[in-house]
């Protein structure tokens, strides 16, 4: 990652030394006021009336807003671990990625400066859908290409493909078919 990170010319140290805050958000904790574990599935909470079970749900964030840096390195949201399987409809609605990576931006940075964002880093993609949407944005045949790789402006249907928005499309362009 380091390599990567001087090559754009970015910091690739965390504070104090560099520019890098790294967040970490836990959905539960894995013990009680007796410091006995319990499990994620066990442990209800209230929001706005309702009540949810946590979900065991984690994600490592790095936020650089010196040089407009977000890195994601470890991302397991509700649906994906065991406690959120169980229960699906116990997930409350901040429950994508993309929503505690805004979360971790604005722990750091104001509105105005996340638009400043220049780079968002994934170090690795599990979800099935997303690397087939990063194949057929990065090389129509499908493995993406090696290191510097391509990038992606948010006027571009690849932009908008990869953010997870519906990008704006023609039925010959190779993103009509998104879900």
């Amino acid at each position: 990652m380091g390599t990567t990170l001087r090559a754009l010319g970015v910091s690739d140290s965390c504070k104090p030394t560099g520019a890098m805050e790294c967040v970490y958000i836990s959905h539960g904790w894995p013990f009680d006021e007796h410091d006995r574990v319990v499990e994620a599935d066990k442990q209800p909470y209230e929001v706005n009336g309702k009540q949810y079970l946590i979900t065991d749900a984690h994600f490592l964030f790095g936020v650089n807003k010196k040089d407009g840096v977000l890195i994601a390195f470890s991302r397991s949201g509700p649906a994906y671990t065991e406690a959120g399987k169980k229960t699906p409809q116990n997930i409350a609605d901040l429950e994508q990625a993309s929503d505690m990576a805004w979360e971790s931006l604005m722990r750091y940075m104001s509105v105005s400066d996340a638009s400043k964002l220049r780079y968002f880093i994934s170090v690795s993609i599990a979800n099935e859908l997303t690397q087939r949407i990063i194949s057929k944005s990065t090389n129509k045949e499908g493995a993406p290409t090696k290191w510097p790789g391509k990038s992606f402006t948010m006027d571009t249907e690849e932009g908008h493909a990869l953010l997870a928005r519906k990008p704006k499309c023609t039925g010959n362009s190779p993103f009509a078919d998104w879900p």
